[in-house]
């Protein structure tokens, strides 16, 4: 969480370890039954002692929010604090912290940017890979011949049993080349550094990644259609996940969004291997190019710095997000870039972000 004190987050520390929530993990799983919280329940750490675990839990929340920006951190005090009855001194104390937690914040300026992942569910993931989801009639024939021989290519190089990757929420969908992290993870831990960065530095606003996916890609048209508007006018980061596009109603719903011809949006397309020049990617190269139009062009002739596609690796993507959410920040505020604060962040950095040296395709990137 940005702007919070040492003293405060030390006497964070003091009352929590009084709850007797933090007992064992399945008392601390409790408090995460309410709506705001509930994305984040997946991830709580678990650890040996009551103290490693009020440590890891406030580690954890910070810098965390809910689907409507708020820091998560406040929404968790105040939901441990509902569980004690009003004359309760914890009940006292949680609120005073819960209090002076949404001052401090309010005094550091901050931004929501939107982020949507395009990646399955896991419910998805098995309709997908069972080949069920082209049962459907409405589904074209050429859409399982495409997906068989995408599957044959990525066989060929010794990838499979995807389905692993991807959970309950778009957002716990796990980059094939790093089986160990959440791609919120990764979204939050580069938006922890950047502020980090930031904080230093006059009038730029501390980042605060605000997740839309569920909404973005969800059944509800009227909110889908909502939530394609807002991102429209605003800006976002998009990142989709390359094998999730052979989903034929996934696929669809990114391209009626009309996210690809978005100017304000940063998009990135993560492959799911990391050798540059592959039939896989190919195969990904042949779909975007055919589906997602603007997108592939954005990318192939324009040379988009905010498109990219077939990323396949984890430190290529953690360095696409260190070089682009500065500057969806400027997009968002201002809908235009502003080089100035481009400039100085990018001086701040240990070195500067590389560009793609190669299209993912086996294409040298033209200058």
């Amino acid at each position: 969480m940005v702007g919070l004190s040492h003293n405060l987050i030390k006497r964070c520390r003091i009352t929590l370890l009084k709850c007797e929530y933090f007992d064992n993990h399945v008392k601390l799983s409790t408090v995460f039954v309410v709506d705001e919280l509930a994305y984040l329940k997946r991830g709580i750490p678990e650890t040996a002692t009551k103290n490693d675990r009020v440590n890891a839990t406030i580690e954890y929340l910070l810098g965390k929010s809910s689907t409507d920006g708020r820091p998560a951190f406040s929404i968790f005090l105040a939901a441990l604090r509902d569980l004690y009855e009003p004359d309760d001194v914890l009940c006292t104390e949680l609120d005073a912290l819960r209090s002076e937690i949404e001052d401090e914040l309010n005094k550091a300026e901050t931004i929501a940017i939107p982020v949507v992942i395009g990646a399955m569910t896991r419910e998805e993931a098995t309709a997908l890979f069972s080949e069920a989801v082209f049962d459907d009639p409405s589904v074209a024939p050429i859409e399982r011949e495409r997906f068989q021989t995408f599957s044959r290519s990525l066989s060929e190089h010794g990838v499979a049993d995807l389905a692993f990757s991807y959970g309950d929420h778009r957002e716990t969908w796990k980059p094939h080349t790093n089986s160990e992290q959440h791609i919120d993870s990764v979204v939050y831990e580069i938006a922890r550094r950047i502020n980090e960065i930031r904080r230093g530095l006059p009038g730029l606003p501390l980042i605060v990644p605000q997740f839309l996916s569920s909404e973005f890609l969800g059944d509800n048209a009227t909110k889908r259609h909502q939530i394609w508007n807002e991102v429209g006018r605003s800006g976002a980061v998009v990142i989709i996940d390359a094998v999730s596009l052979f989903h034929p109603a996934l696929r669809q719903k990114l391209s009626q969004s009309t996210i690809s011809s978005n100017l304000h949006a940063a998009i990135l397309v993560v492959s799911p291997i990391s050798v540059v020049t592959t039939r896989v990617n190919q195969l990904i190269e042949n779909l975007i190019g055919s589906q997602m139009e603007m997108a592939f062009s954005r990318f192939d002739s324009h040379l988009d710095r905010l498109c990219e596609i077939g990323v396949g690796d984890l430190r290529t993507l953690q360095r696409w997000l260190y070089a682009i959410l500065p500057e969806e920040v400027d997009i968002v505020q201002k809908q235009r870039p502003n080089p100035s604060n481009q400039r100085i962040i990018r001086e701040r950095m240990a070195r500067e972000p590389r560009g793609m040296d190669s299209v993912i395709f086996g294409q040298p990137v033209k200058k």
